[in-house]
């Protein structure tokens, strides 16, 4: 007999297992599973953190998905202990049968997909979700790694069991419980990040951190002394963490821009954009230490007292944070904002202004597209090979995506088609403009820098801008997507985007260069430029 129930997977933008498996429990029940994301927003540094090992100090607080879950939401997961092979047939029956997933504990060293199957020393003890089952075979998710239902046979999964602690979790309902909402989560955010401990609060644990970065972050302990590279670093255990804290505040931007527009309350329009400017913040600090690492000598030391500071001035952001949400729960338990027809309306650009497409085809140092008349193939600064297959991307032609265009590069023309950005300095036409818009995509795991405008004064404006991996599942940072296609990518062919967005420039002076970041893994294809019309 064959059952495998009829499950979505959600892949949360923080990309957390935990909530990846939940959130996708929440959807097959009919639950709302967005506000378990608020639990995101949280940071402890941990007393008993290894001298040598920064990454130890970081608590990212995960228990408490688990405690929203149970407290608020009505759901749990209550762990068994499973030794027999006919005890976890047995306990995988039983729940799918009752039309319920179940959640098993294996380790990665076994699953042949995962990047740690020939490698033991970092193999861990990771969730699948179980959704099926026949004589042969159970049936799951592992949404980190797969949105299609992957299978395993019977022995293989049992085998991969974690034998020595509990390795299976049954869901239990409770009801009653279902009735979190827009305040409950506000006062959850407040407790979280008001919490004392043997640090103080949140915003004292990010000023801790920002103290430890300078007296204990060494590139050497953080990676046994092993060679690095800009790609290993991105795995370094400090680095990675860093990253990780930036995403997990990008999930809360989801969160908001939901809560806005489902129970039509403006302001978590702005709540989501304050989260949207300080994840990107945390993000550009990966950047920052990867590319002082890779300098070496006074560059690491410099790297580190720059993210230093620039993780001090988070805190006090992260603060405002705390006084915006405190004052709109006031507001709400007043009834202030939860109107009707509340939501914040799009501003519509008026027929004042228009776009003037820039050609930077001299500046292209990079093949990304491959096709049937250009066998070139690009080098996207990675280990694996990558090119798209763009026979249905328009050369040289102007592409226009919900009042943005933008002058598509000749993929034909057997040389460069975008930049890979490595601080190059772009010279348009000296005018006054309102906005930048530019066209690109990342490599590895997407990207937030800056893009710098100098001005014909000398004066010079920063632009926070951030742009997914190609091959993300959706844009993470609230870009449009261009151009959607296919590319290969080891030895098999994906979905891959091209992503766009406009920038606004506050400064209205006339404008002589746009300096790109200095980050080769992010790759630009078109800039345009908005203006208003005489």
């Amino acid at each position: 007999m064959k059952k495998i129930l009829e499950m979505k997977p959600i892949r949360t933008p923080a990309s957390d297992l935990r909530e990846d498996i939940f959130a996708t429990i929440l959807k097959y029940l009919g639950r709302d599973y967005i506000l378990m994301m608020a639990c995101d927003w949280g940071l402890r540094i941990k007393s008993n953190g290894s001298f040598d090992k920064l990454a130890t100090y970081i608590d990212l607080e995960r228990e408490y998905v688990d405690i929203c879950l149970k407290e608020h939401i009505g759901i749990s997961g209550e762990k068994l202990e499973v030794k027999e092979m006919d005890e976890f047939k047995e306990q995988v029956h039983c729940e799918i049968d009752k039309s319920l997933p179940v959640i098993i504990h294996v380790s990665t060293i076994g699953l042949s997909y995962h990047r740690t199957y020939n490698d033991p020393e970092t193999a861990h003890i990771h969730q699948i979700l179980v959704i099926g089952y026949d004589e042969n075979n159970v049936y799951f998710f592992d949404v980190p790694w797969s949105l299609e239902v992957l299978q395993l046979s019977w022995n293989a999964a049992y085998e991969l069991l974690d034998k020595e602690a509990y390795n299976l979790e049954h869901i239990q309902i409770d009801d009653e419980k279902n009735t979190f909402g827009v305040v409950q989560m506000l006062d959850m955010l407040i407790s979280k990040v008001t919490r004392v401990d043997e640090h103080g609060n949140m915003f004292d644990s990010i000023r801790l951190l920002a103290s430890l970065v300078d007296s204990k972050f060494d590139i050497y302990k953080e990676t046994d002394g092993k060679e690095f590279t800009a790609e290993s670093l991105r795995f370094n255990p400090f680095i990675f963490g860093i990253d990780t804290i930036g995403r997990r505040r990008l999930t809360m931007v989801d969160t908001c821009n939901y809560v806005a527009e489902t129970y039509k309350i403006a302001e978590f329009y702005e709540l989501a954009e304050l989260f949207q400017n300080i994840s990107q913040e945390w993000i550009r600090l990966r950047y920052i230490l990867i590319k002082g690492c890779c300098k070496g000598g006074d560059a690491i030391v410099a790297a580190k007292k720059n993210v230093g500071d620039r993780i001090r001035e988070i805190a006090e952001k992260e603060e405002y944070i705390l006084k915006y949400i405190i004052d709109l729960k006031y507001k709400i338990e007043n009834q202030l904002c939860l109107m009707e027809g509340s939501i914040v309306e799009k501003k519509e650009l008026t027929n004042n202004t228009y776009v003037e497409v820039i050609d930077i085809t001299k500046y292209f140092n990079n093949c990304a597209f491959h096709n049937t008349k250009n066998e070139l193939r690009a080098n996207l600064n990675v280990s694996k090979t990558e090119y798209y297959i763009s026979d249905a991307v328009p050369p040289a032609t102007v592409l226009e995506k919900d009042n943005l265009k933008f002058l598509m590069p000749d993929i034909y023309n057997e040389v460069y088609d975008n930049i890979c950005c490595c601080g190059q300095v772009i010279e348009p036409v000296n005018d006054v403009y309102i906005s930048v818009m530019v066209m690109g995509f990342a490599a590895l795991k997407g990207y937030a820098g800056v893009l710098r405008l100098v001005f014909l004064d000398g004066s010079e404006e920063e632009i926070n801008i951030a742009f997914s991996n190609s091959s993300s599942y959706k844009p993470l940072y609230g870009e449009k997507v261009a151009l959607q296609t296919k590319f290969y990518s080891r030895n098999e062919y994906v979905d891959g985007f091209i992503f766009c967005n406009e920038y606004t420039i506050s400064q209205r002076k006339q404008l002589k260069n746009i300096v790109l970041p200095d980050w080769e893994m992010f790759s630009v294809m078109a800039i345009s430029l908005r203006k208003e019309k005489a």
